[in-house]
């Protein structure tokens, strides 16, 4: 926190408070994320999904052959399934598995999946990685997302590698700067939550403040407003 209380008998008084924050970083990640296993996440967006399930994320085709079922849950290490159930009773037992399971066995990894079913993905999936070594995670993106947004699904991928990365790894901006009792918040000034910019927040509230002497509340501000700001 810095100000000009101490100088200040020009009538311009300044007290700014701008961080990074790591508490408002830590409700983003819980509310946007769902913990399937080591870096592995599902996407939740606030809450708008639910946990899936594997019907949710995978869908059979119905021409699939009983004995491409058996090889595909052979595949996957031998489940403990019946030989004699029915096809029909194959399939549930597939969608009753945890997703979990199927995906950290190479679901999504491997393209020899297909030699065993015919499965249509109803989800895709982003790999993020942060600023260190080990800093990684997949992040699974269930199409019903881009129906809840009112989206075409070859829509839905656009702007999302970015907003998750912020997620994951980044801290956004929060924090104000108050000017004779005016209060500006400064997550509205900027146009990037999570990229500091002194010189943008300088010319907005310059710009709108209704105080007269322009040249002088610049100049106070730039002294007050710190160039880099660290994290609470």
């Amino acid at each position: 926190m810095s100000n000009n209380f101490d100088n200040n008998s020009k009538g311009i008084s300044i007290e700014c408070n701008i961080h990074y924050s790591t508490d408002i970083a830590q409700m983003d990640f819980d509310d946007s994320f769902s913990r399937i296993d080591d870096s592995v996440y599902q996407y939740v967006d606030f809450g708008n999904i639910s946990k899936l399930d594997t019907k949710d994320l995978i869908s059979i085709h119905s021409n699939n052959k009983k004995s491409d079922l058996i090889d595909l849950l052979d595949y996957f290490h031998s489940y403990d399934y019946d030989i004699t159930w029915s096809k029909n009773e194959l399939i549930d037992f597939i969608y009753s598995l945890d997703f979990k399971e199927l995906y950290t066995k190479s679901w999504s990894n491997n393209n020899d999946i297909e030699n065993y079913i015919k499965v249509t993905k109803r989800y895709e999936v982003i790999t993020s990685r942060g600023y260190n070594q080990g800093d990684i995670a997949d992040i699974i993106i269930p199409h019903k997302l881009a129906d809840i947004w009112g989206i075409d699904k070859k829509d839905l991928m656009q702007g999302l590698q970015e907003q998750i990365s912020h997620f994951l790894w980044d801290c956004p901006i929060n924090g104000a700067i108050t000017i004779n009792d005016v209060e500006w918040n400064v997550d509205e000034i900027l146009d990037d939550r999570y990229e500091y910019d002194k010189d943008k927040i300088i010319s907005h509230i310059v710009a709108n403040s209704d105080i007269e002497d322009k040249e002088l509340l610049k100049s106070e501000l730039d002294k007050v407003i710190p160039y880099e700001i660290g994290y609470n």
